[in-house]
Protein backbone atom coordinates (compact mmCIF):
# COMPACT_ATOMS: atom_id res chain seq x y z
CA UNK A 1 0.00 0.00 0.00
CA UNK A 2 1.35 3.41 -0.95
CA UNK A 3 2.01 5.99 1.73
CA UNK A 4 0.38 9.39 1.47
CA UNK A 5 3.77 10.77 0.47
CA UNK A 6 4.05 8.24 -2.36
CA UNK A 7 0.51 9.05 -3.52
CA UNK A 8 1.49 12.72 -3.82
CA UNK A 9 4.89 11.83 -5.27
CA UNK A 10 6.78 13.65 -2.52
CA UNK A 11 9.61 12.89 -0.15
CA UNK A 12 8.77 12.52 3.55
CA UNK A 13 10.85 15.60 4.26
CA UNK A 14 8.83 17.71 1.82
CA UNK A 15 7.73 21.11 3.09
CA UNK A 16 4.11 22.15 3.38
CA UNK A 17 4.53 24.25 0.24
CA UNK A 18 5.94 21.31 -1.73
CA UNK A 19 3.11 19.03 -0.61
CA UNK A 20 0.52 21.65 -1.50
CA UNK A 21 2.02 22.34 -4.93
CA UNK A 22 2.13 18.63 -5.77
CA UNK A 23 -1.45 18.15 -4.53
CA UNK A 24 -2.65 20.99 -6.76
CA UNK A 25 -0.80 19.55 -9.76
CA UNK A 26 -2.36 16.12 -9.25
CA UNK A 27 -5.86 17.54 -8.71
CA UNK A 28 -5.64 19.34 -12.04
CA UNK A 29 -4.88 16.02 -13.72
CA UNK A 30 -7.14 13.62 -11.80
CA UNK A 31 -10.18 15.69 -10.78
CA UNK A 32 -13.43 14.04 -11.97
CA UNK A 33 -14.46 17.23 -13.79
CA UNK A 34 -11.32 16.93 -15.95
CA UNK A 35 -12.18 13.33 -16.91
CA UNK A 36 -15.43 13.93 -18.83
CA UNK A 37 -14.15 12.22 -22.01
CA UNK A 38 -12.19 9.46 -20.26
CA UNK A 39 -14.57 6.47 -20.16
CA UNK A 40 -12.14 4.28 -18.19
CA UNK A 41 -11.71 6.90 -15.48
CA UNK A 42 -11.89 5.81 -11.87
CA UNK A 43 -12.60 8.32 -9.12
CA UNK A 44 -10.43 6.18 -6.84
CA UNK A 45 -7.15 7.94 -7.73
CA UNK A 46 -8.59 11.38 -7.01
CA UNK A 47 -10.02 10.16 -3.70
CA UNK A 48 -6.60 8.82 -2.62
CA UNK A 49 -4.93 12.11 -3.54
CA UNK A 50 -7.55 14.08 -1.62
CA UNK A 51 -7.28 11.80 1.43
CA UNK A 52 -3.48 12.14 1.44
CA UNK A 53 -3.71 15.93 1.30
CA UNK A 54 -6.31 16.11 4.09
CA UNK A 55 -3.87 14.33 6.42
CA UNK A 56 -0.59 15.91 5.32
CA UNK A 57 -1.86 19.51 5.32
CA UNK A 58 -2.84 19.34 9.00
CA UNK A 59 0.27 19.53 11.25
CA UNK A 60 -1.25 17.38 14.01
CA UNK A 61 -2.62 14.72 11.64
CA UNK A 62 0.69 14.72 9.75
CA UNK A 63 2.67 14.22 12.96
CA UNK A 64 0.41 11.32 13.97
CA UNK A 65 0.68 9.81 10.49
CA UNK A 66 4.49 10.15 10.46
CA UNK A 67 4.65 8.48 13.87
CA UNK A 68 2.45 5.63 12.62
CA UNK A 69 4.69 5.16 9.55
CA UNK A 70 7.80 5.13 11.70
CA UNK A 71 6.30 2.53 14.06
CA UNK A 72 5.31 0.32 11.11
CA UNK A 73 8.82 0.52 9.65
CA UNK A 74 10.48 -0.20 12.98
CA UNK A 75 8.24 -3.17 13.72
CA UNK A 76 9.04 -4.69 10.31
CA UNK A 77 12.85 -4.50 10.58
CA UNK A 78 13.99 -3.27 13.96
CA UNK A 79 17.79 -3.19 14.27
CA UNK A 80 17.93 -2.39 17.95
CA UNK A 81 21.00 -0.59 19.26
CA UNK A 82 19.92 -0.60 22.89
CA UNK A 83 17.25 -2.24 25.03
CA UNK A 84 15.92 -0.28 28.00
CA UNK A 85 13.34 -0.53 30.74
CA UNK A 86 10.85 2.27 31.35
CA UNK A 87 12.71 3.04 34.57
CA UNK A 88 15.79 3.93 32.48
CA UNK A 89 13.89 6.82 30.90
CA UNK A 90 13.38 10.33 32.22
CA UNK A 91 9.68 10.97 32.82
CA UNK A 92 8.08 14.33 32.12
CA UNK A 93 4.84 14.39 34.09
CA UNK A 94 3.65 17.67 32.54
CA UNK A 95 3.27 16.42 28.97
CA UNK A 96 3.13 12.67 29.72
CA UNK A 97 6.27 11.76 27.81
CA UNK A 98 9.45 9.87 28.50
CA UNK A 99 12.81 10.93 27.11
CA UNK A 100 16.23 9.42 26.67
CA UNK A 101 19.47 11.06 25.58
CA UNK A 102 20.88 9.32 22.54
CA UNK A 103 24.63 8.82 22.24
CA UNK A 104 24.62 11.21 19.25
CA UNK A 105 23.38 13.99 21.54
CA UNK A 106 19.81 13.88 20.27
CA UNK A 107 16.83 13.31 22.49
CA UNK A 108 14.49 10.38 21.99
CA UNK A 109 10.92 11.25 23.02
CA UNK A 110 8.40 8.51 23.77
CA UNK A 111 4.71 9.21 24.31
CA UNK A 112 3.36 7.75 27.56
CA UNK A 113 0.61 6.03 25.58
CA UNK A 114 3.23 4.16 23.49
CA UNK A 115 4.68 2.39 26.53
CA UNK A 116 2.71 -0.67 27.54
CA UNK A 117 2.77 -4.45 27.73
CA UNK A 118 4.39 -4.87 24.31
CA UNK A 119 7.92 -3.80 23.45
CA UNK A 120 8.12 -0.34 21.90
CA UNK A 121 10.70 0.50 19.21
CA UNK A 122 11.72 4.15 18.92
CA UNK A 123 14.30 5.83 16.72
CA UNK A 124 16.33 8.94 17.35
CA UNK A 125 15.33 11.94 15.24
CA UNK A 126 18.98 12.98 14.84
CA UNK A 127 20.53 9.65 13.84
CA UNK A 128 19.58 6.11 12.84
CA UNK A 129 19.85 4.51 16.28
CA UNK A 130 16.86 2.53 17.50
CA UNK A 131 16.08 1.65 21.09
CA UNK A 132 13.66 -0.94 22.39
CA UNK A 133 11.63 -0.13 25.49
CA UNK A 134 10.73 -3.44 27.08
CA UNK A 135 7.04 -3.97 27.70
CA UNK A 136 5.86 -3.36 31.21
CA UNK A 137 2.52 -4.72 32.39
CA UNK A 138 2.62 -2.58 35.54
CA UNK A 139 2.69 0.68 33.53
CA UNK A 140 -0.11 -0.54 31.30
CA UNK A 141 -2.22 -1.41 34.35
CA UNK A 142 -1.69 2.07 35.88
CA UNK A 143 -3.05 3.62 32.69
CA UNK A 144 -6.32 1.67 32.96
CA UNK A 145 -6.94 2.49 36.62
Amino acid sequence: MDTYYEILGCDRNATYEELKRRYQELVLIHHPDKQVHNLGFSNNTFMKIDEAWKVLKDPEKKRDYDTQLKHEELSENPMVNETLQVTDLEQNKFDLTYSYLCRCGGKIIIEHSDVGIDDCFVSCDNCSLIICIKGNEEISNKRTE
